[in-house]
């Protein structure tokens, strides 16, 4: 992960770093007081949501990543596994709201190789089967149609213009392509996503 790739992988930076720090053995309030009087973090409440959040729904991004390293990830290093947790967070929990420009500017704080296998891997309609098939031996139904299939059909056409970019990027294309107008960046304001918006899964029993 690249801290210095733009202006918003600082803070990317310790979404990630936090989970990779956390441990049960304290409270995540705890931890994170201990964290930030340690580190000079750019925005705290954002930082503190997202480790929640990810604690939280930790069963079904784990799943996510699971697959993805049981596929098309199975050469990336496992130590990255918090990258992609945090931005299968942010893609199914928080895109209302954070938009894309934040999203866009965390993806490229990532290697670009690795980056562009994840997003073309989430969005694949086979392992988006998969990943809905193996989430609904812990969650219902309902809960994970919303979800999974809610969020990629509102947003796949803006995912699908980011895995353009990259994978221009990673072909070394230069010329540029003509953009969607649902794909192009809408205006974008940094503040914490919101809290625990999202309702607690059903578990099935």
């Amino acid at each position: 992960m690249n801290r210095n790739a733009n202006q918003y992988s600082e803070l990317f930076y310790h979404c990630v770093q936090v989970l990779n720090d956390y441990t049960e053995n304290v409270s995540e309030e705890i931890f994170l007081d201990e964290y930030f009087q340690a580190n000079k973090v750019p925005n705290e409440a954002f930082v503190s949501t997202v480790l929640f959040d990810c604690i939280r729904h930790s069963t079904l991004l784990k799943t996510i990543t699971d697959i993805f390293y049981g596929t098309d990830g199975v050469n990336i290093r496992k130590s990255e596994k918090n990258i992609y947790k945090v931005l299968s967070y942010l893609i199914f929990f928080q895109l209302d709201t954070i938009q894309f420009k934040l999203l866009r500017g965390f993806i490229n704080s990532v290697h670009l190789n690795r980056v562009h296998q994840f997003l073309k891997f989430l969005i694949n309609e086979k392992h988006l089967e998969t990943i809905e098939k193996q989430c609904m031996k812990v969650y219902d139904e309902e809960y994970m149609n919303g979800k999974i299939g809610g969020v990629i059909k509102t947003y796949l056409p803006d995912l699908r213009g980011i895995l353009l970019d990259l994978t221009d990027a990673v072909e070394g294309r230069t010329a540029a392509r003509e953009i969607p107008e649902s794909t192009k960046t809408k205006p974008f304001n940094l503040t914490a996503p919101k809290p625990r918006t999202v309702s607690i899964p059903k578990i099935v029993r």
